[in-house]
C-alpha cells in the first residue's frame, strides 16, 4: 500500500516538474516572492468532510476536503461518492453470513509553492484474502486550476515517456 502511494506522489511530482519543463512559458524554479500564501490558495482544504455509512453487514467511512471553491469542493466530492456508490453497487448482493465488507478512503493533501496536490487512499475489503488498495491524486496550480495530463504537457507522448523513465529509474 505504501508503495503504491508512494509510486502516485512520484508520479504526480515528476508530472509536474517534466511539464513544467516542458511548457512554452518558462516557470521560475525559485520561489519568486509574489506567491501566495497556503491559506489563500482556492484548492487549501478549510475542513475534512466525511461519509459514513454502517450497517450490519458494510462499514463505510470516506473523507474529502471542503476547500476554499465550490468547485473543487465538488470534483473531489464527486470523486468520493462515486467511489462510494460503486463499491456499494459492487458489494450489494453478498450474502449475509459473508462478515461485513469495509470501505475506507482517506486523504493526504501536499502544497508547495507551485501545486496544491490531494492523494486519495483508498482500501476495500470485501471478504477476500485481502483487502485491496488504491490511489487516486488531484493536483491544482495556485490559482485553482486542476493539472491534469491534457494541460501539463504539449506533448503528451514525450512527456508520459518522461515520466515512465523517471519512474522506471526510481523503481530500480
Amino acid at each position: 500500500g505504501l508503495l503504491i502511494a508512494l509510486i502516485g506522489v512520484v508520479i504526480v511530482a515528476a508530472l509536474i516538474i517534466w511539464g513544467l519543463k516542458s511548457s512554452k512559458q518558462p516557470v521560475p524554479i525559485v520561489p519568486t516572492g509574489d506567491e501566495k500564501p497556503a491559506e489563500q490558495w482556492p484548492s487549501r482544504a478549510v475542513r475534512k468532510q466525511t461519509i459514513t455509512d454502517n450497517s450490519k453487514t458494510a462499514e463505510i467511512a470516506a473523507e474529502y476536503p471542503q476547500t476554499g471553491r465550490a468547485d473543487i469542493t465538488d470534483k473531489l466530492r464527486g470523486f468520493v461518492e462515486n467511489q462510494v456508490a460503486t463499491f456499494k453497487t459492487d458489494t450489494a448482493g453478498m450474502p449475509e453470513e459473508f462478515r461485513a465488507v469495509t470501505l475506507d478512503i482517506t486523504y493526504d493533501e501536499d502544497q508547495n509553492n507551485r501545486a496544491d496536490n490531494y492523494v486519495f487512499h483508498i482500501y476495500s475489503d470485501t471478504g477476500g484474502a485481502h483487502g485491496i488498495q488504491a490511489t487516486q491524486t488531484f493536483s491544482f496550480d495556485i490559482a485553482g486550476n486542476e493539472i491534469t495530463l491534457d494541460n501539463l504537457f504539449i506533448n503528451k507522448t514525450k512527456g508520459l515517456q518522461l515520466v515512465a523513465d523517471f519512474v522506471k529509474q526510481e523503481l530500480l
